[in-house]
């Protein structure tokens, strides 16, 4: 056993710099949700061509997902974003293992902010620099060149091996969804996201609200017979902030010694009014929770209803005109 495992390492070593300029290339073509067509025809011809695996390329159905319970209601298809599957075939007898990861990654914001710019691909200081190097391109290429140098070192799994590629990750996991609704399982699977460098056999699970509030619109000459739901909607942003404080004092698990890593809440999106001049009629709030794993997600957003009402109960205006939670997912 020894033996195949420096037989693999040393293929490993030998992979490095073809590994780097594969992750630096996945990098450098812009794969924002929604937006991941590109890169994944990239690594689809990469799995066939250098790899030589079987690959599955299919855009998921929004019908098909739409049944399941485990579907995350979205904005847009997945016309021209399909997900990647490559399948490596082993030689029989053996148990399967399928490496799951997403291509897709977060929007850059204001590109003159990075000290490194986010499409290059840059190399300082041994370390790789850009837009999903570490959320999650690096895992894609380290479980892709993993098989690489397994098969390169002249060795041949019993069981098989599935690389997974999929789309909208960073907004639902629809297409991990669709990858099993495919028909892709294994004896085990694992996840390339980060960890540094820890096994962790459980993850996070991520609620997804709205929260609507009302005001009244009126001109800057009458300010004062109106109400802004900007100021009302920033009381509830504060609210989102102590609510995370509330579940830091309270939720413990022992896969994370620092909770603050497992169970962030925050508001992402605050969109209000059309005008400078006058108050609009209505603000929206979009943010995410966190819960750990085997918490009730159904009692979580039950305590966050409870406090967005207690907070709002405070307010002559909120108590009169209640904000409306909406979950997505």
């Amino acid at each position: 056993m020894q033996s195949v495992k420096n037989t693999v390492l040393s293929s490993v070593d030998k992979h490095r710099e073809e590994l780097v300029e594969f992750l630096r290339k996945v990098i450098s073509i812009p794969s924002v949700t929604g937006q991941e067509g590109e890169v994944q025809a990239y690594i689809a011809d990469y799995l066939r061509d250098r790899l030589g695996l079987r690959v599955d390329v299919w855009e998921p159905s929004l019908e098909e997902l739409s049944k399941h319970p485990g579907y995350v209601p979205v904005d847009r298809g997945y016309e021209g974003r399909p997900n990647v599957v490559g399948v490596y075939n082993g030689a029989g007898g053996g148990r399967s293992l399928l490496f799951n990861g997403h291509v897709d990654v977060i929007p850059v914001g204001d590109e003159s902010s990075w000290r490194h710019h986010p499409w290059r691909s840059e190399v300082k200081q041994g370390c790789v620099y850009g837009r999903g190097a570490s959320d999650m391109k690096s895992g894609l290429a380290a479980y892709t060149f993993a098989l690489l140098s397994v098969v390169e070192a002249g060795l041949k799994p019993r069981g098989d091996v599935i690389l997974e590629y999929t789309v909208d990750e960073e907004l639902s996991g629809n297409g991990t969804l669709a990858a099993i609704l495919r028909g892709y399982r294994a004896d085990a699977g694992i996840s390339g996201e980060t960890s540094s460098m820890n096994i962790q056999p459980a993850c996070i699970g991520r609620i997804w609200f709205e929260i609507e509030v009302r005001g009244t619109p009126v001109g800057v000459q009458r300010k004062w017979e109106g109400v802004n739901a900007i100021h009302k909607g920033y009381k509830l942003v504060q609210a989102v902030d102590d609510f995370e404080q509330i579940r830091l004092s309270e939720v413990r698990h022992p896969l994370y010694p620092d909770i603050r890593e497992a169970i962030p809440c925050l508001v992402g999106v605050f969109e209000a009014g059309s005008y400078p001049s006058a108050f609009p009629d209505r603000c929206l709030l979009k943010g995410s929770l966190a819960t750990v794993p085997n918490e009730d997600s159904d009692q979580v957003k039950t305590r966050l209803k409870e406090h967005i009402q207690a907070v709002a109960s405070t307010d002559p205006w909120l108590r009169s005109h209640p904000p409306v939670l909406r979950f997505k997912g």
